[in-house]
């Protein structure tokens, strides 16, 4: 069976709540953006933004940023236009398949993928990256975490479960692990997909290179991030 992505989308934010290791990555996320030298109206994409934490940490970072969020999955479009109206940030949020370029995107000044190459496997993630550097205008960012290692599905509970008894209460507690249990059970569909050969595993060397081979400069690489999962690399389109 599949990963359920509509099913995942209403419990996907539970991660967010819960795990440190998630919001370490939003901070890291969040910062990574704040450092880029960036004009006034920038054009800024995130691409297989799932619930929107990620659109929403470039929205803290770029206040007069114009911010476009796509995915495939019409209900992790939902909670993100959802989330966007309640925190007041006109974030654009469309469908659209990871490895075309939407709505002819040109001249972009930054673009993201966290946590959706994977599931493409190389050669869709591959050509997504190669769409990326084809929207980004010269000198334009790309900013790249993506899960490269087998997922640990016990390791993130435990760490999970470890917050939650930190933090709540016993009746809260007891609740947030019932919402929770649909985070793992969907999370066990992907690492047996990983096992299988049906997503895409990397080391943050092989990622690296492949983004480079795709004429990028790259600027930074982290492969300690999301519990030693998440290859995180920044990287720009050359000038001319």
């Amino acid at each position: 069976m599949g990963v359920d992505w509509s099913t995942y989308a209403d419990v996907y934010d539970g991660i967010g709540r819960n795990n440190p290791a998630y919001k370490e990555l939003v901070r890291v996320f969040e910062d990574t953006f704040r450092s880029f030298d960036l004009p006034d109206g920038a054009k800024i994409v995130d691409m297989g933004c799932g619930t929107g934490n990620f659109a929403l940490a470039i929205a803290r970072s770029c206040p007069r940023a114009t911010i476009s969020a796509y995915d495939n999955n019409e209900r992790m479009l939902e909670v993100l236009r959802y989330k966007a109206e309640r925190a007041g940030v006109p974030i654009q949020a469309r469908a659209a398949d990871l490895r075309t370029r939407p709505e002819a995107l040109e001249s972009v000044d930054a673009i993201s993928y966290v946590h959706c190459l994977y599931v493409l496997q190389k050669p869709g993630a591959l050509e997504a990256l190669a769409q990326a550097r084809a929207m980004l205008k010269p000198g334009g960012y790309l900013v790249v975490g993506d899960i490269g290692r087998e997922l640990d599905t016990t390791q993130f509970a435990r760490t999970g479960l470890s917050h939650m008894y930190e933090q709540y209460s016993l009746f809260d507690f007891v609740r947030e692990c019932f919402r929770m249990r649909g985070v793992q059970k969907e999370s066990q569909r992907i690492r047996q997909h990983q096992h299988e050969g049906k997503f895409y595993l990397h080391t943050l060397e092989e990622l690296t290179q492949e983004i480079a081979a795709l004429g990028f400069e790259i600027l930074q690489t982290r492969g300690d991030l999301y519990l030693g999962h998440t290859d995180f690399i920044v990287a720009r389109k050359p000038q001319g």
